[in-house]
């Protein structure tokens, strides 16, 4: 195989025949989805989202995976997870762009988007962090989703979809998806947080607000603003946190949302006290367990109630900006209102 790889690298030609009769002597159904791995945008999947872009049942992705792997069109790296050679991911390309058209590809695009938005959300829901966030409203939910047994099952699926994630964001900001754009981000928050990504998450959250600029509506314009301050926050610029969670009280204020007002008072709260205010977090506190009991969010509100004591310095921990890999303790994210 390395021989022929080397050979075919020659010329985009000569590698296109030879993979193109491999192709050809594949079922109809298998072809249609080699194709469709094309759209992929990283260099791992795993059959949730060939399913997806295949519009197929998992059951029938995995099986097809399985012919393709014996045809040596795709390689297994992992239990789990595959990958195409670069070769092979060229051609796939081509071979999607020249043989289905351009409404078959946006609406794989669109069910890959929808996949990688719900798929972050039910993670992030399984990272176990004490309040929840609001449902998923970009898309429709796939029919099939990975299972996360618990926040270790979670945090493993979101390292090996680590390259796949930001690349489904660029497509959604490139196609105009603008409700995936705000969203996605939103969901990777824990993630980030624990693997130290201020930089990513406040390159993610700056777009993602351009993104619900667009969209001018009240509550995602609020979560964007208040997921911008919180990754300023993390990243010790506390002046922009400030500002951008003040940016978020008028169009919270017009969304009518409890929860995300719980949320960012809670936010602001932690902020406040951070610089060195007693007296205005503890209202914040107060505030945020209010809202998140009228919002029916007792682990919410549990987060606030358990807030500082009067005349206790509380040490909230940021993440470090020169940090890129170490784990963030559980209890530093929920007490800077990772929620």
């Amino acid at each position: 195989m390395g021989v022929l790889v080397d050979r075919l690298s020659r010329g985009a030609g000569e590698f296109d025949a030879v993979f193109a009769m491999s192709v050809r002597q594949l079922p109809g159904s298998e072809a249609r989805l080699f194709r469709m791995l094309g759209l992929l945008p990283g260099s791992s999947f795993d059959e949730y989202v060939v399913a997806v872009v295949a519009d197929v049942p998992v059951d029938s992705a995995r099986a097809a995976l399985e012919d393709l792997l014996d045809a040596h069109l795709v390689q297994q790296p992992t239990v789990g997870r595959y990958r195409l050679h670069d070769l092979v991911r060229e051609h796939a390309r081509r071979a999607v762009a020249q043989q289905d058209s351009a409404i078959v590809r946006e609406r794989a695009l669109g069910r890959m988007l929808d996949y990688y938005v719900h798929a972050t959300a039910a993670a992030d829901e399984a990272m176990a962090f004490l309040a929840p966030g609001r449902p998923v409203s970009a898309g429709r939910p796939p029919a099939e989703l990975p299972r996360f047994a618990d926040k270790n099952a979670a945090f493993v699926w979101l390292l090996a979809e680590y390259e796949n994630l930001p690349a489904a964001f660029e497509i959604a900001d490139a196609t105009g998806a603008d409700v995936h754009a705000c969203e996605l981000p939103r969901f990777m928050r824990a993630y980030f947080a624990r693997r130290c990504g201020t930089t990513h998450l406040n390159h993610l959250f700056e777009r993602s607000l351009a993104a619900a600029q667009r969209l001018d509506d009240p509550l995602h314009l609020a979560e964007a603003h208040s997921d911008l301050g919180f990754a300023r926050y993390n990243a010790g610029r506390m002046a922009e946190a400030d500002a951008a969670y003040e940016a978020a009280e008028p169009p919270l204020s017009r969304s009518g949302a409890i929860g995300a007002q719980a949320e960012l008072a809670m936010r602001r709260g932690y902020l406040r006290w951070d610089q060195g205010y007693v007296e205005e977090p503890l209202e914040l506190f107060r505030t945020a367990r209010t809202a998140y009991e009228a919002a029916g969010c007792p682990t919410g509100a549990a987060q606030p109630a358990a807030g500082p004591a009067p005349g206790r310095r509380l040490r909230v921990q940021r993440i470090p900006t020169r940090c890129r890999t170490t784990r963030l303790p559980e209890y530093s994210m929920r007490r800077a209102g990772a929620v």
